[in-house]
């Protein structure tokens, strides 16, 4: 069976076609369902096809797990030569190991993070549609706006960045490098939400096509995303090792939600033989999915959570401030899948403090030399609490990111 995506909150099924199709038609209709487009793919590939492959592009890699190419095939056209089109320079990028613990270093990605994996997907779906000269938009405090520069440059497309006042001085000159549109939004008294969200579903509306890492507004990014997973659980079967754990750092959720449809989809080729146990993590200064997991009760409520998202998903109440300030969404977009993967694993969510997160950073850059920036190295601090806690065992197979360098 084709590629289909499905809406998780109205059930709305959208069979592969060549309409664009980014977000769920009924969104906007009740602001209590939470309309978010899930890609659903039946994927038949052997372990020994999988691990065997001398690709180094993961998007040519892994493209069976791609609801592009199965348009792009649709459609009769070339996927990998619409990839190395509009290519930026990815390629697999490092797994380091220490005993038990697997440590996926995004910091030499393309624009220094995971999140240029994330438009690339989004890249890739509009140069199958043959979208040539659509304006894009994303809101960013830094890193996603830096990859999406980066990708929509090398596809010869115009992007509309919308950050905030106090961004900082060399984002801004990458920004300025790679031809984006910079704007700056400060945040507007009695506004709910963040601000360069709020500018950006303005944009929206006026004509541009979301190039976010936001999954309401853009499923395609999710796509993109899972290419780091697939990298990550790839290589561990090269050495028939399977993850017992997998600790991520949540702002958005893109990240985490990511990695959660990865691991379903391995899991459903029978590539793997086990979910990981998903852990989220947040910061002590905002964390709306920590809160969110703690009102659903029990997996039974996840059947309900869509159709009633304001009595779990709501914005944080004050400026969300923490040195891991690349995880301060005032609101978890891509909540629900992550949950699902949090319960159906019997995983949990938790918070870090400053304290953790300076203590987490310095191990990281001292034991590993890797020079990774305090949301990057976030997910480990979540890590070394767990492990402090007793909830994950050191004799366990766990992996964590480190998704973003120092600047």
């Amino acid at each position: 069976m084709l590629a289909r995506l499905i809406c998780r909150g109205c059930g709305q099924i959208y069979e592969l076609q060549k309409d664009l199709i980014l977000a769920c038609e009924n969104r906007g209709d009740n602001k209590d369902t939470n309309h978010i487009l899930e890609k659903v793919i039946d994927v038949v590939i052997s372990k020994r096809e999988l691990i065997s492959s001398k690709e180094l592009n993961p998007f040519i890699k892994f493209k069976d797990f791609f609801y592009s190419h199965d348009l792009a095939k649709k459609l009769n056209l070339n996927y990998n030569e619409i990839v190395k089109k509009i290519d930026p320079g990815f390629m697999q990028t490092p797994l380091i190991r220490d005993e038990n613990l697997f440590i996926k270093n995004e910091t030499s990605n393309v624009g220094g993070s995971h999140k240029a994996r994330h438009l690339m997907g989004t890249a890739i779906y509009l140069e199958v549609l043959g979208q040539k000269k659509p304006e894009l938009a994303i809101y960013s405090c830094g890193n996603a706006a830096i990859g999406a520069s980066f990708v929509a440059k090398a596809a010869g497309k115009s992007l509309s960045v919308f950050v905030p006042p106090d961004l900082d001085e060399t984002v801004y000159k990458i920004l300025r490098d790679n031809g984006a549109h910079i704007n700056t939004c400060p945040r507007v008294a009695g506004e709910v939400g963040d601000p360069c969200y709020n500018r950006f579903q303005e944009k929206l509306g006026h004509g541009a096509l979301a190039f976010s890492c936001s999954g309401t507004d853009n499923w395609s990014n999710i796509e993109g995303g899972e290419t780091l997973y697939f990298e990550l659980l790839t290589e561990l079967l090269q050495n028939n090792i399977e993850l017992d754990a997998l600790v991520i750092q949540v702002g958005g959720g893109a990240l985490a939600s990511a990695g959660v449809q990865a691991c379903q989809e391995f899991y459903k080729a029978r590539l793997i033989t086990k979910l990981p146990r998903i852990y989220a993590v947040q910061t002590e200064g905002a964390h709306p999915l920590v809160r969110a997991v703690e009102k659903i009760k029990n997996k039974k409520d996840l059947e309900t959570v869509n159709q009633n998202m304001t009595k779990y998903m709501w914005p944080w109440e004050t400026e969300p401030k923490s040195i891991a300030h690349g995880i301060l969404d005032d609101v978890t977009y891509d909540w629900f899948k992550i949950v699902e993967g949090v319960f159906t694993t019997h995983g949990d969510a938790l918070t870090v403090s400053e304290e953790e997160l300076k203590a987490a950073n310095t191990l990281a850059k001292e034991k590993y030399q890797i020079p990774v920036d305090h949301t990057g190295s976030s997910g480990y601090a979540g890590l070394l609490k767990l492990y402090e806690q007793g909830e994950i065992s050191k004799e366990e197979k766990v992996a964590v990111l480190f998704t973003g360098v120092e600047r």
